[in-house]
């Protein structure tokens, strides 16, 4: 539908009449009444359940650890300075299998 300036301004004036800035036009007296009347403000109230506690919690955990391990990489380093740290062939073959299927499912 194509609307052109003739038609859209048209159409809008018909409505500047009905609508005065500032008022308000209520058609339930007494919905107003009892809408203004209300002497205590509704509360919203949140329950967390015990899951949701636990969960946070255990996320609040899980970042407060540290993502790596100092110690282990450290004892992992010092063992290949002196030539002590060797892997096993079928380890990491095993290792790379284990990425990869879990990659496709």
């Amino acid at each position: 539908m194509k609307i052109n300036e003739f038609e859209a301004g048209s159409k809008v004036n018909r409505y500047q009449g009905e609508v005065k800035p500032g008022v308000e036009k209520v058609k339930d007296k007494n919905r107003l009444n009892q809408t203004s009347s209300s002497t205590e403000p509704s509360e919203d109230k949140v329950q967390i359940s015990q899951q949701s506690k636990e969960i946070a919690r255990a996320k609040e955990l899980a970042e407060s650890a540290p993502a790596v391990r100092q110690e282990k990489v450290e004892a992992i380093k010092a063992r290949i300075a002196a030539e002590t740290y060797h892997v096993k062939a079928e380890d990491v073959a095993e290792k790379m299998l284990e990425e990869a299927i879990s990659e496709l499912v």
